[in-house]
């Protein structure tokens, strides 16, 4: 058990052994969660938010070429509506796991979609390998981009233990982005002990950065704040899809999501670098 088992940081699944042979049928009966919410308006992005024992989780489905799909951290139950309606969208070519943390849906997709490709970062794809064993084949996300052109970006995030990636699409609305971990939108996870420590480290409930990760699985987490608050000012987003919670939409996002990073920071010397 690693210690994101143990303090509920890692979405739900069954354990490293079991999961290779996790080909399950998708879950019957009725559910309030049986829809592919469009993220933007009139942009081929989508996300679904679910349950699971810890609280809810996100994933994102996006076209990443004519007629062909990528779903980003692919839920860990598919009822038989959400696999449908992903069907009609078109064909899921690409599964992403834009995180080390992000493996309770991987044996259900790779059932469900046996030709997709998979792809993580190299340390994300590292970690997955080991766990998950040798029924994927890991392959770069250069890869992906490759197959979607200049409308996708893939960013290693620096020093991120867990290999995070923050994906950024553009659409007619503007830059679509995934925060992976990173920023989060949720209620507070449901372990005692969890959310006590999101309390007590600003972490949640709503729009926050998650400083417990920064703490936990950033290596220098001062580094990694200052370059997402530089990509930012690169590419501002117009909606920000996160990994728990609903994305957020908003048209001050990018100058919001900016006072943020740089609370987090915590160095007034950054923040007039950085024009605040």
């Amino acid at each position: 058990m690693t210690t994101l088992d143990r303090i509920g940081l890692r979405g739900p699944g069954v354990r490293s052994r079991s999961r290779r042979q996790a080909a399950a049928a998708p879950a019957a009966g009725p559910s309030r969660e049986t829809r592919w919410e469009p993220v933007i308006v009139d942009a081929p992005v989508w996300f679904h938010e679910y349950a699971w024992p810890h609280g809810r989780a996100t994933s994102m489905l996006f076209e990443v070429a004519e007629g062909q799909l990528a779903c980003v951290s692919p839920p860990s139950t598919w009822s038989r509506d959400i696999l449908a309606q992903t069907r009609r969208k078109g064909e899921v070519a690409a599964i992403v796991a834009n995180s080390a943390a992000h493996d309770s849906g991987l044996a259900r997709a790779r059932a469900f979609f046996p030709r997709a490709s998979f792809h993580a970062s190299a340390s994300a794809a590292t970690r997955l390998a080991r766990r998950m064993g040798p029924g994927i084949a890991w392959r770069p996300m250069r890869d992906l981009l490759d197959r979607a052109g200049a409308r996708l970006e893939a960013l290693d995030a620096p020093g991120a233990r867990l290999g995070d990636v923050i994906l950024r699409l553009r659409t007619r609305q503007g830059w679509v982005w995934h925060a992976s971990d990173l920023v989060g939108n949720g209620s507070l996870p449901e372990i005692p002990v969890v959310r006590q420590l999101f309390r007590w480290s600003g972490s949640g409930p709503g729009f926050k950065v998650n400083r417990l990760l920064l703490r936990l699985y950033v290596r220098d987490r001062r580094r990694l704040l200052a370059w997402l608050i530089d990509e930012l000012e690169r590419r501002p987003p117009a909606a920000l899809v996160c990994a728990h919670g609903p994305p957020v939409v908003r048209p001050d996002l990018a100058p919001v999501l900016r006072r943020m990073l740089l609370d987090a920071l915590g160095a007034r010397g950054s923040a007039r670098r950085h024009g605040g």
